[in-house]
């Protein structure tokens, strides 16, 4: 299977300029022979807590069928961040936009300190199963928590998945933690991150892809936009910048 971390550049707040660009970068994907690809974390909206709550929409919402529509006629897996609207409250959601037209739901359960005044903690926490291998999702700060971590350990996770938005030092610290639990749980490590300008800090790219020993196989510069593209049989690795 090949999965992408997909480096992006999103606008603050401009959800139908982002799905553009979503579905753009899907179709490079595909080019590429990639089944699944990464979105940073809330990558439809930018990372704009300020703003989260006027922005955020329900899973169903019908803004969201191009991405959809892309998934189904790319026969590809989409995965994207955005302000999730739920009964409960506005969670930091990833959607997995399948090419069945199905959309398996996922929610941070585990917020930044800055984030509890804003967001509703999460509860649906599924695995993603495709292509035979369990991938396990996760959602920025969630990298940090040893219980998270340990859990797809526990649950036999094949691929660890982190969707983040990341300043340079938080970059550094998440990539030696990855590369710490990837090596303790034997899982290979995928993260994805955004570039340029969030709420009131930069993204710092560098997204990253490292083995089940905890070492680095590729990772991007910190300023493009870009695929990284991992193959998980054979651990080749291609840089694609857009």
């Amino acid at each position: 299977m090949k999965i992408a971390a997909a480096q992006i550049r999103s606008m603050a707040g401009n959800i139908e300029t982002n799905i553009k660009h979503h579905t753009e970068v899907a179709r490079v994907a595909i080019a590429h022979q990639v089944d699944v690809v990464v979105f940073p974390e809330l990558s439809l909206t930018g990372y704009e807590p300020s703003i989260a709550e006027a922005l955020a929409i329900t899973a169903d919402h019908s803004s969201l069928d191009p991405i959809a529509e892309a998934a189904a006629s790319l026969d590809l897996v989409l995965s994207v961040g955005l302000p999730l609207r739920s009964k409960r409250g506005i969670h930091i959601g990833m959607i997995f936009f399948l090419p069945d037209g199905n959309r398996q739901i996922y929610t941070k359960a585990h917020l930044h300190a800055d984030e509890k005044t804003i967001f509703t903690k999460g509860t649906d926490q599924q695995d993603l199963m495709w292509c035979g291998m369990r991938l396990a999702p996760s959602i920025c700060y969630e990298l940090s928590i040893e219980d998270h971590i340990k859990s797809a350990g526990d649950r036999r996770a094949n691929v660890y998945l982190s969707s983040v938005a990341k300043h340079q030092q938080g970059v550094e610290s998440a990539v030696d933690i990855l590369s710490a639990s990837a090596k303790t749980y034997g899982m290979q490590v995928i993260m994805a991150n955004a570039v340029g300008h969030n709420d009131d800090f930069t993204s710092a790219g560098q997204s990253v892809v490292l083995n089940r020993d905890g070492n680095i196989l590729a990772q991007m510069d910190a300023e493009h936009e870009g695929l990284l593209v991992y193959d998980t049989k054979t651990q080749a690795v291609q840089i694609v910048y857009m």
